[in-house]
């Protein structure tokens, strides 16, 4: 009997978390880790906002584009990050993570003009050691 696995798809995942809140002014970076992937690795970004007519834009990202934009990408380990200084309202959107043949990641970026965070302290009863309770709350200005 062959024992071998079938291949899995290639897979894109982006670290921590599929939303994330920016003070406007402050540094984005994203990094996107690919598994199952052959070598070399090219990674493809993408910007997804919606303009002022209501209609949804795809731009792919190139560090022309705007000034303190970075792509790096490891292309044996499988990682890239998307390096963005001084995030602006107009880099808010979702951005996408898109090696060709893979299965892309998606995270949202919002950008706020400020944050305050309110310390919540609570009590929670019967958590079983496996049990993962994750809570925060966000005060926008």
């Amino acid at each position: 009997m062959n024992s071998s696995r079938l291949p899995t798809e290639p897979k894109a995942s982006i670290v921590g978390s599929s939303e994330v809140f920016m003070k406007l002014g402050s540094d984005i970076n994203i990094t996107c880790v690919v598994t199952g992937h052959t070598p070399p690795l090219n990674v493809v970004w993408y910007h997804t906002t919606t303009n002022a007519q209501g209609e949804v834009v795809r731009t792919e990202i190139t560090t022309g584009d705007r000034g303190g934009v970075q792509l790096v990408t490891d292309r044996k380990q499988g990682t890239s990050w998307l390096l963005v200084d001084r995030a602006s309202k107009p880099d808010a959107g979702n951005y996408t993570c898109a090696p060709p043949h893979t299965v892309p990641a998606h995270v949202t970026v919002h950008v706020i003009q400020g944050m305050k965070f309110l310390d919540v302290t609570f009590t929670v009863h019967a958590m079983q050691d496996d049990d993962v309770l994750v809570f925060g709350l966000l005060i926008l200005e």
